[in-house]
């Protein structure tokens, strides 16, 4: 077992991010990317703060925006929800 750890904490992946842009969305707070079964990449973000209401919003188009490079036009789309 300590090996195991040892093994483990040894490890060193290299690892780069680059920023490919941003999209504002006030009080984002969980995300999730995901699709339908014959559909395209789409983003879930939920949204609240502490004295205002949470919405859900769709933002289409994720994966090729990554892709192209393109994630600052992205837009999203706020789904008609009941309140929470």
């Amino acid at each position: 077992m300590a090996a195991a750890i040892a093994g483990l904490t040894a490890a060193q992946v290299d690892l780069e991010f680059t920023e490919q842009g941003y999209f504002k969305l006030k009080d984002a707070a969980f995300l999730s990317v995901d699709k339908f079964e014959d559909s395209d990449d789409f983003m879930i973000v939920s949204t609240f703060g502490p004295l205002a209401s949470g919405h859900i919003y769709m933002v289409p188009g994720v994966k090729d925006a990554v892709v192209d490079g393109t994630v600052s036009e992205l837009k999203p789309i706020k789904l008609d929800t009941a309140k929470f």
